[in-house]
């Protein structure tokens, strides 16, 4: 089984058209936990939120990324692209290591 660490090393190198919700949600949570909160009676399984990310396409104005599971079981490759950039963005603010 991959660490979160090398699931997102090769997603950095590769990016996948699709993950595995098992997968997503590993590296989500030992990347973002501290931002994270999960969705409740809708589509969207995972929300992170922090001002950091008021500046990235991906979470508009408001610092919120919600991302939405394909069919409960998947999330889609443009939700990988976004964790990319977010946890390099948060790395490079120095609030995740």
């Amino acid at each position: 089984m991959a660490s979160a660490e090398d699931l997102y090393t090769r997603w950095r190198q590769n990016p996948p058209s699709e993950v595995s919700r098992g997968d997503f949600e590993k590296v989500v949570r030992h990347y973002l936990g501290d931002f994270l909160r999960e969705g409740s009676g809708s589509s969207h399984q995972y929300v992170v939120s922090h001002e950091a990310l008021r500046d990235l396409p991906a979470t508009r104005q408001f610092g919120i990324w919600a991302i939405p599971l394909k069919s409960g079981r998947a999330v889609k490759g443009y939700y990988v692209k976004q964790l990319i950039a977010i946890v390099e963005h948060l790395c490079e603010e120095g609030l995740i290591p």
